[in-house]
């Protein structure tokens, strides 16, 4: 299923999501996994969702 432009170009910016989760896996980047930057991902999580979601239909 392919979205609008729009909605795909959203998923750029989970970039920086892989890149904290991959340097904290692979090279033990504890500090990226404290509150801030888990809450900012948290945040950028929750736009690309609110971006995706389905319309209501009434």
């Amino acid at each position: 299923m392919c979205g609008s432009p729009g909605n795909v170009a959203v998923f750029g910016f989970m970039n920086p999501v892989c890149g904290v989760i991959l340097s904290a896996v692979l090279l033990g980047e504890t500090d990226s996994l404290s509150v801030m930057p888990v809450a900012a991902l948290v945040l950028v999580c929750m736009e690309i969702y609110i971006v995706n979601r389905p319309e209501k239909t009434e």
